[in-house]
Formats: C-alpha cells, sequence, structure tokens
C-alpha cells in the first residue's frame, strides 16, 4: 500500500517551481550578458593602450580587452584564468606539467600558449615561495660581510686556495642566492642540451623554455621539502638533501624522455650528459668572475 504524506505533493510541486524560476533567471542572466556583448561589438570604441578605434571587445590593433570599470567580478575573473583556472593558468600548468611534461612544454612550443602559464612567470612564482620558505626556516643570511671576507681574502686569485674560498662561494650562492643560480644555469644546460639533442631539430630558445618550466617545477618540489624540515623530528632526520637529489633526478630524466620522445636508457645517459655539462660550464663561469673581482678587489684594495 503507498502511503501518502500530508503536503508532500506541495513541496514537491514547490522545489519545481524554485528550480523553473532558478533556470528561467540564468537563462535571463545569460541573454542579457550576450546583448550586452552584441552591443559592445557593434558600437565603436576607443582603445585606451593605443588609441586604436574599433567594434568589438578587443582592440584589432593592439589586443588590449575593453574595461569599462574595474569591480570585483572582473578582478576574480582575472585571478581565476590567470591562476587558479583548472583549464588554463597557474594550477592548469602545474597540473600538466606533473602529468605529462613533455606533450604540455611541446604544445606550448607549437603555440597552443593561451591555456599555459608562460615559463618565465611560472619560475618567478615558484621561486618566491621556495625563498618565502626560505626565510620560515630562518635561513636567511647569518653572516653579512662573508662575501666581502672572502673576496678580501689574502689567497691570490686563481690559485688552489682561492678555489677553496670558490666552493664556499658557491656554497653561499646556492644557499642564499637559489633564484639567481635557477636563472644563471638554464642557458647553459640548454646549450649542453643543444649539443647532445641537435638531432631533434629544436632551437636552443626552445629547449630554454623546456629548463624555464622544469626549474619552476623543481623549485616547488624544493618549497614543499623545506615545508617538512619545519616538523622537528622530519628536520633531525636530514633527510632532505637526498629527497630533493632524488626529486631532481626523476624530474629531469622523466621530461627529458618526454619532450625528446627517448627511452629510459638514452634520457638518463644524455640527460646525464647534459646536466654534467651544463653545469660544468655555468661553474667554470662562477670561478673566473669570482676570481676576477677577486683580483680587482685586491689590486684597487692594496
Amino acid at each position: 500500500m503507498m502511503r501518502v504524506v500530508p503536503g508532500g505533493g506541495a513541496g514537491a510541486c514547490g522545489v519545481i517551481k524554485f528550480s523553473c524560476n532558478l533556470s528561467s533567471l540564468i537563462h535571463n542572466f545569460q541573454s542579457l550578458n550576450h546583448m550586452q556583448n552584441r552591443l559592445n561589438s557593434t558600437e565603436e570604441n576607443e582603445c585606451a593602450n593605443c588609441g586604436n578605434s574599433f567594434h568589438g571587445n578587443f582592440c584589432n590593433n593592439c589586443g588590449q580587452k575593453i574595461i569599462k570599470r574595474f569591480t570585483g567580478i572582473y578582478l576574480w575573473e582575472q585571478l581565476r584564468e590567470d591562476v587558479i583556472g583548472l583549464e588554463s593558468g597557474l594550477v592548469h600548468t602545474f597540473k600538466e606539467l606533473w602529468i605529462s611534461p613533455g606533450r604540455m612544454i611541446s604544445n606550448y612550443i607549437r603555440g597552443a600558449t593561451k591555456q599555459y602559464y608562460s615559463p618565465l612567470k611560472y619560475l618567478i612564482f615558484w621561486t618566491a615561495a621556495y625563498l618565502i620558505s626560505v626565510q620560515l626556516l630562518n635561513r636567511a643570511e647569518q653572516n653579512p660581510d662573508f662575501l666581502k671576507s672572502l673576496l678580501l681574502h689574502s689567497n691570490k686569485p686563481f690559485s688552489s686556495e682561492a678555489f677553496a674560498d670558490f666552493l664556499l662561494f658557491f656554497t653561499w650562492f646556492m644557499e642564499q642566492k637559489s633564484d639567481f643560480y635557477f636563472l644563471g644555469i638554464i642557458p647553459f644546460l640548454a646549450a649542453s642540451c643543444y649539443i647532445f639533442f641537435r638531432n631533434k631539430n629544436f632551437n636552443v630558445t626552445e629547449i630554454v623554455i623546456f629548463f624555464t618550466y622544469f626549474y619552476g617545477q623543481f623549485a616547488f618540489c624544493v618549497m614543499a621539502v623545506n615545508l617538512f624540515d619545519l616538523i622537528p623530528t622530519w628536520r633531525d632526520m636530514k633527510f632532505s638533501s637526498s629527497i630533493i637529489l632524488i626529486l631532481f633526478s626523476l624530474l629531469f630524466f622523466r621530461m627529458i624522455k618526454q619532450f625528446f620522445n627517448e627511452s629510459w636508457k638514452v634520457a638518463i645517459l644524455k640527460g646525464s650528459g647534459v646536466s654534467l655539462l651544463g653545469t660544468a660550464m655555468f661553474w667554470s663561469l662562477l670561478f673566473l668572475v669570482f676570481n676576477g673581482i677577486k683580483y680587482f678587489v685586491l689590486l684597487f684594495w692594496d
């Protein structure tokens, strides 16, 4: 026997009526928005950026979008599209670089740039996040005169003793100026990679894009490991350096494999050569710059 709930039919009708009204409201809002877009496309606008007269929502001369007024909705849309959008922006780029980095970077190089965060912005964002994590761990420079003391040291430039000074400088540079290290080593790794993979028909600039995305992703990994160091038990085990090295290797060889469409064996062998040659070139330049500065400082200081 079917049980009839008193008032149940009226309640159901009310829900249906409310849903219909909501659907109608959404439809009317979309229609108004569409009509506004059509109105904007027919009226003549003057570009606030270049002064060009045009029809539509975007300037046909410089690409500037029409912005009547800055509102909270506009700022939210910009934030959603540029940072937290699941189909474009920072989050989308981050996800794709984990899932299929080779395909993502290849798409970007082929011209599908709109849906991805630009490589330089991506690197700067995660490097800034990494530097914030360093400050949280109180790893700020303890001795502001450290670099000055190295340069004014009595060891003769380009000597074996000066090489020991350089190793101290390099350690300081890696810990305190890692953002400059990431930016500085990219051209050298790109040149090295071009030598090892010159048969793949990528130019040096395209390989620079590859390494810029790689170091952006790696900066995130270092930041994440640094945040684990906030846990005293984890920090006491001193696993961070080993984990960072493992993450670097896995990320680097996987991106090399996918981007250049190579086997794991070739990716590991050639990737190791790329890393060693690029790092050696960068270290050599740093060594020359460090000792050159040391030479002139000692020359004029005396």
